[in-house]
C-alpha cells in the first residue's frame, strides 16, 4: 500500500509540474523526445508536426490505393521482369557468340582516318567531302 501511495504521489506531482498539453504537443514530444521538445521553438515543432502528418497521409494514401487498385500491379511487374530477364539472356548469348566468332577483327572496327577523328566520315548522311 505504501508503494502504491508513493507512485500516485509521484504521478500527481508530475501532473502538477507539467501544464496540460494539447494532443499535437504530446505527439511532437513523443516524436522528438522530452529533452528536445523543451529546447525547440514552436515553429520547429510545427514543422515537425507538418512533416509527420504529410508522411502519415502519404502512407495511408499508398496503402488504400494499393488495396483498392493493386490487383494487377504485381502481375504486371512480374511479367515485365521476366520479359527483361529474357532480353538479358538473349543479349548475353549474342555477346558470347560475337566473342567466339573470329570474323570480327579489331582492325575492322577502327576508323578509316584514325589521325583525323574530328572530321565526319564520308559515309554519313549530310557530310561533305571536299577532297
Amino acid at each position: 500500500p505504501t508503494a502504491q501511495v508513493s507512485v500516485q504521489h509521484t504521478a500527481r506531482k508530475r501532473r502538477e509540474l507539467q501544464p496540460d498539453r494539447s494532443c499535437s504537443d504530446k505527439l511532437v514530444m513523443w516524436l522528438e523526445g522530452e529533452d528536445l521538445f523543451h529546447r525547440s521553438s514552436p515553429f520547429e515543432r510545427s514543422i515537425i508536426l507538418v512533416i509527420f502528418c504529410v508522411l502519415a497521409a502519404s502512407l495511408a494514401f499508398t496503402t488504400l490505393h494499393t488495396c483498392a487498385f493493386g490487383n494487377g500491379i504485381c502481375a504486371a511487374e512480374t511479367s515485365r521482369l521476366s520479359m527483361h530477364m529474357e532480353e538479358v539472356a538473349r543479349l548475353r548469348r549474342e555477346i558470347t557468340e560475337l566473342r567466339d566468332s573470329k570474323d570480327l577483327e579489331i582492325s575492322d572496327v577502327e576508323p578509316e582516318n584514325s589521325n583525323d577523328l574530328t572530321r565526319p566520315s564520308s559515309k554519313l548522311r549530310g557530310s561533305t567531302d571536299d577532297e
